[in-house]
């Protein structure tokens, strides 16, 4: 029997989980498989481990096909997640099952690094990368909700719905459909040939549940992408400005110290009231205080962008204050720019021309 949450209740559990953990890039299923399919499940698994930021150390113990037949005891939670629709799987083998200490470490604390999770898993659960994978997955999202000590880590829909934001999208939209079984039946009457597809299909959530998910998720992590894009193009804009302040800045620093060291020079009264307004306290740190500040912000903003491992709301909303500031620098900046340009003009008249091309040498060498 389907359930029947509302896709209301299923968009509250996705916004959950995009203000708080976010949403991630999809995980690489040509490594992902590659490992699975050489054997290397120990290492399979712990990459998927990876991807929800667990560097957990995975134990694998791999039992018998009829390992839960064999005992009442031997328990697998991942068979929960495998809808019969009427067709007995009882033989199929496929379980797996993560197993989570009651002392399992806070997530982010050095306690999970190399932390022992066991695992148990059938022969038979190797065998099709998609189907293992997309279990494994769920049950390391328990993981991760339990080591955040999440109020629904027990709610397996949150559980798979936070598994596909992970980065295991594809995983999912591959992994939840198998086909088992197929028919085929000729009729010798009409000479036609009648196809009946069995398939089994694997998750919390229903098929329309699921494709609300998937959209959801890839539609926030383009709107994601496209921000990012254009975050990165403020801050290319900005290290421009930015670099263009420095070099008049300089500029100006140097005609002001050649203007200094040759007081003598025959001076206008109307540029040297312009002039003298430069040797006032203060001055100087004013324009070098408005270039240190940008350069604080724009290295800020760099740092942002290259810690990103996964989008959420909160990420969003930084990168739109950030953007912001810049803006505002890059204004502020614009206006000091023509500003020392203009008192530059005013003191070009009183350096001498060997003086100016030297300036202008020193430069060049500097941001070449």
């Amino acid at each position: 029997m389907e359930n029947e949450v509302s896709l209301d209740y299923i968009s509250e559990l996705i916004e959950k989980i995009k203000s708080s953990l976010g949403v991630k890039e999809p995980i690489s299923s040509k490594k992902l498989f590659s490992l699975i399919d050489n054997g290397e499940i120990k290492s399979a698994v712990k990459f998927i481990a990876k991807q929800f930021g667990l560097p957990i150390d995975i134990i694998i113990t791999v039992v018998p096909d009829d390992y839960q037949k064999q005992s009442s005891k031997n328990r697998f939670y991942s068979t929960n997640i495998a809808k019969n629709h009427g067709y007995d799987f009882s033989n199929e083998g496929i379980i797996a099952q993560v197993s989570i200490p009651n002392n399992l470490p806070f997530y982010g604390s050095a306690a999970l690094n190399n932390f022992p999770i066991n695992v148990k898993i059938s022969k038979q659960s190797t065998k099709n990368s998609d189907i293992f994978a997309m279990i494994i997955a769920h049950e390391i999202s328990h993981i991760l909700l339990h080591s955040l000590d999440h109020p629904q880590k027990e709610n397996e829909f949150l559980t798979d719905i936070n598994a596909i934001m992970q980065g295991f999208q594809y995983i999912f939209n591959n992994g939840r459909k198998v086909i088992i079984e197929i028919h085929k039946k000729f009729n010798w009457f009409t000479s036609t040939t009648t196809t009946t597809t069995q398939t089994r299909t694997y998750g919390y959530l229903n098929d329309n549940q699921f494709e609300f998910v998937f959209r959801k998720s890839l539609l926030f992590l383009e709107k994601s992408r496209n921000q990012e894009k254009k975050f990165l193009k403020d801050i290319g804009k900005s290290e421009k400005i930015l670099s263009k302040y420095q070099n008049v800045f300089l500029r100006f620093k140097r005609f002001l110290k050649l203007i200094s060291q040759n007081l003598r020079r025959k001076i206008s009264s109307e540029d040297a009231k312009i002039i003298m307004t430069f040797f006032q306290s203060g001055y100087i740190e004013n324009i070098d205080s408005l270039f240190t500040s940008y350069k604080e912000k724009l290295e800020s903003a760099n740092r942002l962008l290259e810690s990103n491992t996964h989008y959420t709301d909160q990420r969003t909303k930084q990168i739109l204050t950030y953007s912001k500031d810049l803006n505002a620098f890059s204004s502020k900046t614009k206006k000091s720019v023509n500003i020392l340009k203009a008192n530059i003009k005013t003191m070009k008249k009183y350096i001498s021309f060997k003086d100016r091309i030297l300036i202008q040498f020193l430069l060049f060498h500097i941001y070449k």
